[in-house]
């Protein structure tokens, strides 16, 4: 097997990588292969000392590299034999550990679970065991049958509801008895509900479904809270009037008899992360969801951390296949036509803010659980500070603090918009991507400002969509 050993050892240990000096400390060694069987695999390579970047050649024979295979073997269940091999590299000897992602997970290292993180060995909670292990079986949580539950607890107003919005999402009327429709989607089971059922039809508040959303001042002080315990399917609404509520909105007078309103951040933005802290909450820990909206920024906070196999930078480019926690819920609201596609929602909300003229949120894993800030930070505008000067009140509505203005001073905004009507005048029959291209912004971020010019009476598209072509209007 050939591989580019100055590259690798460039790079550094990673999450598919490993260095050791020496057979030495063979339980962390051990460790590390549970982690990467229960990742993507990975190798361990035996004679590297990463500090000095040295080859020190292992001093490790036949016999003492059997014992090694067999103690692997011993402290893994199921048991597992790893395939070593030696290289040469400038001359030197390194012997390679290699090992390959084990198909059913997880793989316990003397009664104890690990993951590879980046490049590092984790211990795995219980819930992300049963996590891990439903994945790796193609399965999810909240597909497994609620044992201690009933169909008398769920509502059935909630169950009607959830039909005739699929009716609706159908163009045709659903005939079938409720308790069949839910077992066609496996809502229920056994004549039992499943542990999604439970999260979409409660009949009772729980604390499963607590969602704690909070007004705060700073840190420590909170202006206004709100527990929300009820079905999943109305949690992000629930959401989202609280947001709406105390964050600012412009009136900006154009000109026009209709005055164009902006919220303090795209509201689609916002939604698509609190729909994910629904759907992607790890439910089994029994921990709630913590969202709390500052002056300046809004933070979310969700049990369970992404799956093993998956990377904050590959939820960012959204070319990734979705992996929902919970699949049965992602499939619902999928059906409802409240998710569109798996796996693009998070890129979605950065080219949202991008278009909005504000800095990308940060998504990290955190406390625990995923964590997500948003921020107004790039704006900048004079008549949004004068906004946020005027409240007397920081616990006023929205309503209550909205004012009218008469422009924006949004320098990103207005810089973009500028590029996009100098690319108008040089080629009017410019594409979409090709100006996202040339003005360094996405798709959408030219759709929103094309269509925010096309508002303002700035510029008009003129014949068909794919064959016309832009005209800038006289001032």
């Amino acid at each position: 097997m050939k591989f580019d050993w100055e590259q690798i050892f460039t790079k550094g240990e990673n999450d598919r990588v490993e260095f050791k000096k020496s057979l030495s400390g063979e339980k962390e060694i051990i460790e590390t292969i549970g982690a990467f069987l229960n990742h993507k695999g990975g190798m361990i390579i035996v004679g590297y000392d990463e500090k000095k970047s040295e080859i020190v050649e292992p001093d490790v024979g036949q016999e003492t590299m059997q014992k090694f295979i067999n103690k692997v073997k011993t402290l893994t269940n199921p048991q597992v034999i790893v395939d070593t091999y030696e290289v040469e590299y400038k001359g030197k000897r390194l012997l390679v550990i290699d090992v390959i992602e084990y198909p059913i997970k997880p793989v316990a290292v003397q009664g104890r679970y690990y993951r590879r993180r980046m490049n590092s060995n984790h211990i795995l909670t219980p819930a992300e065991i049963s996590s891990l292990h439903l994945f790796s079986l193609n399965s999810s949580w909240d597909y497994q049958i609620a044992q201690n539950s009933t169909l008398s607890d769920l509502d059935m107003d909630t169950v009607k509801w959830f039909i005739q919005q699929l009716s609706q999402q159908k163009g045709k009327k659903i005939i079938d008895p409720p308790m069949n429709v839910l077992e066609k989607y496996e809502l229920i089971r056994e004549n039992k509900p499943t542990f999604a059922a439970v999260l979409l039809f409660p009949k009772k508040p729980s604390f499963i479904l607590d969602v704690q959303i909070g007004l705060f001042e700073d840190e420590i002080t909170i202006k206004k809270d709100k527990n929300i315990k009820k079905s999943v399917l109305f949690e992000v609404e629930e959401i989202m009037d609280f947001i709406t509520a105390y964050i600012t909105k412009e009136f900006i007078i154009t000109g026009k008899p209709q005055r164009e309103e902006r919220w303090q951040y795209p509201l689609e933005a916002i939604r698509e992360i609190a729909m994910n802290a629904v759907i992607h909450r790890d439910y089994q820990e029994g921990t709630h969801t913590q969202i709390k909206v500052f002056r300046d920024k809004i933070s979310f906070w969700n049990s369970g951390k992404l799956p093993p196999d998956l990377t904050i930078e590959d939820i960012k480019s959204g070319a990734i296949q979705s992996k929902p926690r919970n699949r049965l819920l992602a499939q619902v609201f999928k059906e409802l036509g409240i998710i569109e596609k798996y796996g693009a929602g998070v890129k979605r909300v950065i080219e949202d803010f991008r278009a909005y003229g504000l800095v990308d949120p940060s998504f990290e894993e955190k406390f625990g659980g995923f964590y997500v800030v948003v921020s107004d930070q790039k704006l900048k505008s004079r008549t949004t500070q004068e906004i946020y000067n005027n409240i007397k009140d920081f616990g006023a509505t929205s309503q209550e603090t909205t004012q009218e203005i008469e422009e924006t001073t949004q320098e990103t905004t207005l810089e973009i918009a500028t590029k996009i009507i100098q690319l108008i005048k040089e080629n009017p029959q410019l594409s979409m991507r090709a100006m996202a291209e040339l003005v360094g912004i996405s798709e959408n971020g030219v759709k929103y400002h094309l269509k925010k010019l096309k508002k303002e009476g700035k510029i008009n598209h003129v014949g068909p969509t794919k064959k016309g072509y832009w005209k800038i209007n006289s001032s």
